[in-house]
């Protein structure tokens, strides 16, 4: 195979289309070689007479359409065993002689060659994550960032266009897994079924930290499935390039679908091999919205940003991992773990974290509707029976948010918040979604009959998970809320609900990380007397 770049004379910004110009040198020379051109990079393949009559043809024609061969920069790969009729053959042309050559990002050439480019390649990426390691252990976020979408890609195409490279990856691998990982997690290393459990992505619990080695199999047969047309094309020398789109569609969703199966396998896997708690970790981390820190770029101007310590105790918590210096008992006198944080009530952190998902949804209801109201306190009784007997028969009682218009026009929409903290004890022994549904069933019990009858309204009961994620009602008000700002603001609905969902997560985040992190005051507290008092007493006793 030759390739070889040449000059062009013209405006250097109509370059990318000059192959337009050369259409019919390309007729001319079609027979001779198979050939491909890419901007004003040529190449050629065939029988190494027919190469040189491709080369010929192009140095004395293409000066007519404005090109000029560059002998100097081009290649000429060839078999080891026609090494000698090729010097024969190109005598005198100045073109290099090669055992392999950089193709487009990737390589050709001899199993040797290719072999040394790409040990080169890993070394280059391997060197690269060292640094990227450095830079985990003071900004994990910004290099989990910078890991997921940027370093990932740069060997991802390279495990694409390469086959049978998946050993020539495992020093790659060998770095992200016992430098990276344990520089974002602050020093925790990781086993085999962690590993893996990590390179899965966020929608399978993990946290799209790929494992160059186990991908690159599937990665290059995929690419094979789907360039299969172009390459037959190619091959064939077509005069006109037929991109068949419903076909390309219908490969893409196969390679979908194939590895959305390859990666429910993994968690099978990882079921047998995790332990209950682990296990259980994992599938809340599936609950759809509580993986956005997986695929979100750590933006400070829209609060998108954790500090090293919120992203790694969220990390660690995330998947039940020992966290560093926490306290031995708590405030409230029994002793501190992770599960006590997330429902002790000293402190009141508890309430933030309820209040923050509130004001969050408050804020954007105002910008839709004109009346909306946080606590609104719901309208006395005055002799009505309500049902079931545990319903809310309190004068004072409130609910978390009032917006009229919000389901039907002029009606008073009421909304009542909970965040759980699915791991706790009382919780283990029953699944996520019959948590979601039995924390609804107890809202709507305590509100919905006194709302739809006395207050003549909608009620709606809005369930989180500490760790992520939302119940039924309150996705579909969610999705409704984003629908209607959508609207106003003339935005694609998808975004605006994307946005939405990742502001509750992060603010979940966060909350949970206060509860975990917060001071919480000791019981014991001085007499709360009137500062005249106190200072009068003082003077006094002085």
């Amino acid at each position: 195979m030759a390739s070889q770049e040449g000059t062009t004379q013209g405006d250097p910004l109509a370059m990318p289309l000059y192959a337009l110009s050369l259409m019919p040198l390309l007729h001319e020379l079609h027979g001779t070689a198979h050939h491909i051109w890419y901007a004003d990079d040529a190449q050629a393949t065939g029988k190494l007479a027919a190469l040189r009559k491709w080369w010929d043809l192009l140095a004395s024609r293409g000066p007519g359409y404005g090109y000029f061969v560059n002998a100097s920069k081009t290649i000429l790969v060839c078999k080891p065993d026609k090494k000698e009729e090729a010097t024969t053959i190109f005598q005198g042309t100045g073109i290099k002689l090669a055992d392999g050559a950089r193709d487009l990002g990737s390589v050709i050439g001899t199993s040797n060659y290719i072999q040394n480019y790409i040990a080169e390649k890993v070394s280059t990426f391997c060197n690269e994550m060292h640094l990227l390691a450095r830079v985990a252990e003071t900004s994990p976020h910004a290099a989990h960032a910078a890991y997921v979408h940027g370093m990932r890609h740069r060997w991802r195409f390279l495990l694409r266009t390469t086959p049978n490279v998946s050993e020539a990856f495992v020093p790659l691998e060998s770095v992200i897994r016992h430098k990276f990982i344990p520089a974002l997690l602050g020093g925790h290393t990781v086993s085999d079924a962690e590993r893996l459990l990590l390179s899965l992505p966020g929608r399978h619990g993990g946290f799209a930290i790929d494992n160059p080695v186990l991908d690159s199999e599937f990665h290059h047969l995929s690419s094979e499935r789907l360039s299969r047309n172009l390459v037959n094309q190619l091959k064939q020398q077509d005069h006109v390039l037929v991109v068949n789109r419903e076909q390309q569609d219908t490969v893409r969703m196969d390679i979908r679908t194939e590895n959305e199966r390859r990666h429910k396998d993994f968690v099978e896997e990882l079921t047998s091999s995790l332990s209950s708690d682990q296990c259980r970790a994992m599938h809340a981390a599936q609950v759809k919205g509580a993986s956005f820190l997986a695929t979100t770029m750590p933006l400070k101007k829209y609060g998108f940003s954790l500090s090293k310590i919120e992203f790694r105790d969220h990390l660690l918590m995330r998947y039940r991992w020992p966290i560093p210096d926490l306290p031995v008992t708590c405030a409230c006198g029994v002793p501190f773990s992770v599960d006590h944080s997330q429902n002790c009530h000293l402190g009141g952190f508890v309430n933030m974290r309820h209040d923050e998902v509130r004001d969050l949804l408050a804020m954007d209801m105002k910008k839709i509707l004109k009346d909306v109201e946080t606590e609104p306190r719901l309208a006395p009784l005055t002799g009505e029976s309500l049902q079931p007997r545990s319903a809310n028969t309190r004068d004072d009682a409130r609910s978390d948010i009032r917006a009229r218009g919000f389901w039907c026009r002029q009606q008073n929409a009421f909304f009542d918040i909970r965040v759980f903290y699915p791991h706790a004890s009382s919780y283990l022994h029953r699944s996520l979604p019959s948590l979601f549904e039995s924390m609804e069933k107890i809202k709507k019990r305590e509100y919905q009959d006194r709302i739809l009858n006395i207050e003549q309204g909608s009620f709606t009961p809005l369930v989180f998970a500490s760790t992520g994620g939302m119940g039924k009602e309150a996705a579909i008000a969610i999705k409704k809320l984003a629908l209607n700002l959508s609207e106003k603001k003339g935005e694609r609905l998808s975004d605006i609900l994307g946005l939405l969902r990742c502001r509750i997560a992060f603010a979940l985040m966060r909350a949970a990380h206060i509860c975990l992190r917060g001071s919480r005051p000791s019981k014991t507290h001085h007499n709360d007397e009137p500062a005249d008092l106190i200072i009068s007493e003082a003077r006094v006793l002085h």
